[in-house]
């Protein structure tokens, strides 16, 4: 009614729908368009128009509408973002996270080829337009991890997938496809890694401590049987003989090789490092 009376007041036709109900009780969504008629004087004596049933029309628009609900909320919980990318405008439209996956406020972030281009990391760039060039030129799926860099220069990572849709002509004109945040999963596979070499180097560590025990074991046997036989040398050899000073300098670096087997087993854990002044 006030829609009808706005539109008298000021002569125009007046445009609206509205919903009804039927003498069945059915509701109904319709759509009218009319205006009013005046005589010579301008006096209000009629209301022309039209009026259609747009029910099905109205139906179809709120299950788009929840559809659309739907994907956003899918693509935010998975910090997705939708992107279709037209080649020769450079022009890029975005649904879903794209303004958190670059770093900048909502509306904040433009739209554009060459803008996407200057947000990837240096290193990674030549890369990132490589991989398309090849996914145009082949017509293959497009697949590529790159890093970006936002503007408080912090790091993160993307995940591309997108395909080329080609126009009548067979040229592709088009790219569209999906863009993800897998920072965290880049950082998982980074810890994941250096676990990885720390367990390496300890095994590497475990296999020389197991080496340089048997080692030690072994050598330690033949210095026991080198002192042994220098200690019965000295017994049987007379008191001047001049092979007693050779001897017993055999017995000081056997002594000495015999700390060092000791230090090689304290290195495998199979001895202990004594501490003193």
């Amino acid at each position: 009614w006030g829609a009808v009376q706005r539109g008298l007041n000021a002569k125009r036709p007046f445009v609206m729908d509205y919903r009804i109900r039927t003498a069945q009780g059915e509701e109904k969504w319709v759509w009218e368009k009319g205006r009013g008629v005046y005589d010579e004087s301008g006096r209000l004596i009629a209301l022309e128009g039209f009026i259609t049933d747009i029910s099905e029309l109205k139906r179809t628009d709120m299950a788009l509408r929840e559809s659309e609900d739907r994907l956003m909320t899918a693509l935010d919980g998975g910090k997705l973002s939708v992107w279709d990318w037209d080649v020769a405008s450079g022009k890029v439209i975005w649904e879903g996270w794209h303004e958190r996956l670059f770093g900048v406020e909502i509306g904040a972030f433009e739209d554009s080829f060459d803008r996407i281009v200057a947000a990837v990391h240096m290193e990674d760039r030549a890369a990132f337009l490589e991989r398309l060039e090849h996914a145009r030129a082949t017509r293959e799926p497009y697949q590529h991890e790159c890093r970006v860099v936002w503007p408080d220069g912090s790091v993160h990572w993307l995940g591309l997938n997108g395909v080329f849709r080609c126009d009548a002509a067979g040229n592709p004109g088009r790219m569209v496809g999906v863009a993800m945040d897998i920072t965290e999963r880049k950082q998982a596979e980074e810890e994941r890694r250096t676990l990885e070499c720390q367990v390496q180097h300890a095994q590497k560590l475990e296999s020389l401590g197991v080496l340089a025990g048997g080692i030690a074991h072994d050598f330690n046997n033949l210095l026991m049987g080198i002192l042994g036989n220098a200690d019965i040398a000295l017994d049987e050899l007379p008191p001047s003989s001049p092979a007693r000073n050779s001897i017993r300098e055999i017995e000081t670096a056997a002594k000495r090789a015999a700390e060092l087997t000791r230090q090689m087993l304290a290195y495998s854990g199979k001895g202990r490092f004594v501490i003193e002044p």
